[in-house]
């Protein structure tokens, strides 16, 4: 069979965009290996190596695919891209363990298939925070991927977060049966897979943004937070990205009572044109800035993506990104976004 068949879902890409999502989901992942323990497997291309306790050149073991296996002393990987372009990734472990029989059944030589064989079983489930760090980046470096491999990085995040969020439900239906601590330790544990279920979907189908205001507005007025919203129609494609990631730490964070007020226009600035967003708010309070792009939040014990890339990416469009406690200031030259002004991208 075909190895990308072992995958329960495919992204589909042009051919050349293939290879280039592989590179970089690769680069990301043995990245994450310098922050484990020292005791693993990959198979992948020699370039991508690095220094393992087992190594295989994949293009022996899957003619003309680009593959990545990784079994980490607390996690595992697998990345594939074929050269029609179709991608698929998986930290699973069922899935995962599905590839690696595939492969030691591909292999011929006797000295591999023995060191192969003579590796103990590890299949462990990675931490959901470091799978966020690991999409994060991707889609950061790749941006805004077609829809069919959006959907299956999408899928791969929703797996486990809609099978801890049934079993939280479950178990909340008998709540009255449990000690207290434990029923607020599980509505702790549902709001958790709520908040991040709808921050990846924001960040996957941030062209919603517009009628997303509605959502919001209803977020907003159920927590008792006044909103007040002049965005203009439609918006760029990079200004919805940053909103949608920005509203669910306003939402989530201001408490009762708490204002928002945003707007964007465009104006002159120093002989350019250029267009500005800015949004106004109560006092968000303490956050910490945590490694690979993270902040936390000590009232409220979430994590939310800090905006440090999106002022990086901004400043090489020539724009600017200020983010303070009560405010955020984005101004952006028209020129950057082509010639579709308040367009999209």
């Amino acid at each position: 069979m075909s190895l990308i068949n072992v995958f329960p879902r495919v992204g589909q890409l042009p051919p050349g965009m293939g290879l280039c999502h592989w590179e970089v989901g690769a680069k990301l992942a043995v990245g994450l290996l310098a922050e484990d323990m020292p005791a693993w497997v990959l198979v992948s291309p020699p370039e991508m190596a690095g220094a393992t306790a087992l190594w295989l050149d994949s293009r022996e073991l899957a003619p003309g695919n680009h593959l990545l296996c990784i079994r980490s002393a607390q996690w595992v990987f697998a990345l594939l891209a074929t050269p029609t372009g179709q991608v698929a990734h998986s930290f699973h472990p069922q899935v995962v363990q599905r590839l690696w029989e595939e492969l030691l059944a591909q292999v011929t030589e006797r000295a591999w298939l023995d060191r192969l064989k003579a590796l103990p079983d590890h299949w462990p489930v990675a931490p959901v925070e470091m799978v966020e760090q690991f999409y994060q980046g991707w889609l950061y470096q790749t941006v805004q991927p077609p829809e069919e491999w959006a959907r299956s990085v999408l899928h791969e995040i929703y797996t486990p977060l809609s099978t801890i969020g049934i079993w939280t439900d479950m178990l909340l239906k008998y709540q009255q049966q449990l000690p207290q601590r434990v029923q607020e330790g599980l509505q702790a544990i549902a709001q958790e897979v709520r908040v991040r279920r709808e921050r990846w979907q924001s960040w996957f189908e941030p062209q919603h943004c517009q009628s997303g205001l509605g959502d919001w507005r209803a977020q907003a007025q159920a927590r008792g937070i006044q909103m007040d919203f002049d965005l203009g129609t439609p918006l760029p494609g990079i200004l919805r990205h940053l909103l949608a990631q920005v509203m669910p730490l306003l939402l989530g964070e201001l408490p009762a009572g708490a204002q928002i007020y945003g707007a964007v226009k465009q104006t002159q600035q120093q002989e350019r044109k250029v267009l500005v967003l800015y949004l106004r708010f109560t006092d968000l309070g303490e956050r910490r800035t945590l490694g690979a792009g993270w902040e936390w939040s000590p009232a409220t014990g979430r994590l939310y993506p800090s905006l440090t890339q999106w002022q990086e990416r901004l400043a090489a469009l020539g724009g600017e990104l200020h983010w303070q406690a009560q405010g955020l200031d984005l101004t952006l030259p028209l020129e950057s976004l082509g010639q579709q002004g308040l367009g999209d991208e």
